[in-house]
């Protein structure tokens, strides 16, 4: 579903979204990657409504990253589209490990201590 147009190449401004069940916060970067603001809005056709009136605030082409997008980002990702926003679809940290879980796992409980510990205190 991801929908990025030629205006893309104008955008003054990305809006990040994290999205939530109940809530989705928004994060607006300039090309420098500066927070130039930020929203929280409920997940509803209101709150949908607010954040894209709030982008355009901002500017009048605004490229959008939407988290989630297979679940509770699904409605603003498809709400922004349908408005002839560009959307970037971002995956989450949690479906990146699910796609490609790290290669070598830490084995056992003390793992992680044994990567943080000093080589000394290894016994080698």
């Amino acid at each position: 579903m991801t929908h990025l147009s030629m205006t893309h190449g104008t955008a003054r401004i990305v809006v990040g979204v994290d999205t939530h069940a109940d809530v989705h916060v928004a994060a607006a970067l300039d090309l420098l990657g500066r927070v130039v603001g930020r929203l929280e809005v409920p997940t509803t056709a209101r709150g949908y409504v607010r954040l894209l009136g709030w982008s355009r605030e901002l500017d009048a082409n605004v490229i959008f990253g939407v988290e989630g997008t297979g679940a509770y980002g699904a409605g603003l990702a498809r709400y922004l589209t349908a408005a002839g926003c560009d959307v970037a679809l971002l995956r989450s940290r949690l479906d990146r490990l699910l796609c490609h879980p790290p290669r070598q796992p830490p084995r056992g409980p003390a793992a992680p201590h044994r990567r943080l510990a000093p080589r000394a205190s290894r016994g080698r």
